[in-house]
């Protein structure tokens, strides 16, 4: 008895690249190449030829990720969370973005379909994508070393007066731009703020810039943080921040939080939240509570009157509220009739 059939194998091209973890590089923690210490996602946002045009929501691509930080494309991709089409990209040339729990999307150029060498060069060297860290990710421990030598880390976040995340803001320390005196390239004092307007900076340890006294403890330096807001926003000098070298430090705000409810305790919503400090001007969420955030560098103010207006326009004052630099204060709650 003869059985007789025939096999055929599609075979799709393949596109790969190297992501390589560069915080864990710089501090030589995973060998030279170090892999990324997360899953990894890839987002096409942008295509750049034949047609310019942008991707909202992105296009997922498809990927197998190695666990020596090599990544595999075949081109087949989801729009969004939807279901995987099952044909690659159409040709041409995309924006594509790496992501991961913790890391800052990293962009780089993908051509489709790929070249016969299927991995992009750089003068004869393939190409790795370099991730840079976000506040999420799993910083070494900067007390582990004596006399305060270790790492210096530095970790706040950005909201607009209303209490919602700033994305994108670049934070850094200017003084440290570039470092002095010249060293190896350190390019962790310069970060974005990531969706819940967190970020976090990795400072060198304090013989890479300078600082004398390796034998023994420091007291706080004052630092300069700078903040600039995305699209053209204001540039924020945050002066005179007490940094610890060698451990992890905190840049806070300057705020207040409260709720407004009706005389019964109802939450009240869509309520305009003013104080006599300035003109800036919050509104209360659904379940009636609400945040104001100043300006770093505001140095705060006693004897402060924070006012609730109704869409009604019936109003509530709370008088004598004390606005701390530096800290959240808890404003007792307002109640309207």
């Amino acid at each position: 008895m003869t059985i007789e059939g025939r096999y055929r194998a599609a075979h799709r091209p393949t596109f790969a690249v190297a992501a390589a973890d560069l915080l864990a590089q710089a501090l030589a923690a995973r060998g030279p190449i170090a892999p990324p210490n997360c899953p990894l996602s890839c987002a096409v946002v942008a295509q750049l030829a034949p047609v310019a045009r942008s991707f909202d929501p992105p296009l997922m691509l498809e990927l197998r990720q190695g666990t020596n930080g090599s990544l595999l494309f075949d081109g087949r991709y989801r729009v969004g969370d939807g279901p995987l089409h099952d044909f690659p990209l159409g040709d041409g040339s995309y924006t594509a973005e790496l992501r991961g729990d913790h890391y800052r999307p990293q962009p780089f150029t993908l051509d489709w379909p790929p070249t016969a060498l299927r991995t992009p060069l750089a003068a004869g060297v393939p190409v790795d994508v370099s991730l840079l860290p976000s506040a999420a990710y799993p910083y070494p421990d900067v007390t582990a070393l004596p006399f305060n030598l270790g790492p210096t880390l530095l970790r706040g976040s950005v909201f607009t007066a209303a209490g919602d995340p700033v994305v994108d803001a670049i934070v850094d320390v200017p003084a440290l731009l570039p470092l002095n005196p010249p060293a190896p390239a350190w390019p962790f004092t310069e970060t974005r703020t990531g969706t819940a307007g967190d970020w976090a900076l990795l400072l060198p340890d304090r013989r890479r810039f300078g600082v004398a006294g390796e034998t023994t403890a420091q007291p706080p330096m004052a630092m300069t943080v700078r903040v600039r807001h995305p699209n053209g926003g204001p540039v924020v000098n945050i002066a005179n921040v007490p940094v610890t070298l060698g451990r992890e430090n905190a840049v806070p705000n300057t705020a207040l939080r409260g709720q407004v409810t009706r005389t019964g305790g109802r939450p009240l919503g869509d309520v305009v939240i003013t104080t006599s400090a300035n003109a800036l001007a919050s509104r209360t969420r659904a379940d009636g509570r609400w945040a104001l955030y100043f300006d770093p560098a505001y140095l705060g103010a006693n004897n402060v009157a924070v006012k609730a207006t109704a869409p009604d326009g019936s109003t509530a004052t709370l008088n004598g509220v004390a606005i701390k630099q530096g800290a959240t204060v808890v404003v007792p709650t307002l109640h309207l009739p």
